[in-house]
């Protein structure tokens, strides 16, 4: 059976980013979600939830001044254990 534990934890990893770079950009959600044309509380939830769309990803890296690739880096799953 698969494990479903390792898209969730990437998928709350990759919502926390998607914040972490819009509170950097001095962004408030509701300009966000005007940036990008959608609603606010579409928005929210890509926060929360859900993942950014990929055809809002380019468009969202733009306005926050974001790495594409760091929105999907995952955290070395060796970083911090002793080998």
């Amino acid at each position: 059976m698969y494990d479903h534990s390792g898209v969730a934890e990437f998928d709350r990893a990759f919502c926390t980013r998607v914040k972490t770079w819009r509170v950097a950009s001095g962004m408030t959600q509701e300009k966000m979600a005007q940036a990008l044309g959608i609603p606010p509380k579409r928005y929210e939830k890509y926060e929360t939830r859900s993942k950014l769309p990929h055809e809002l990803v380019g468009r969202f890296a733009r306005v926050t001044g974001a790495d594409i690739g760091s929105l999907f880096e995952q955290p070395d799953e060796v970083e911090g254990s002793s080998a």
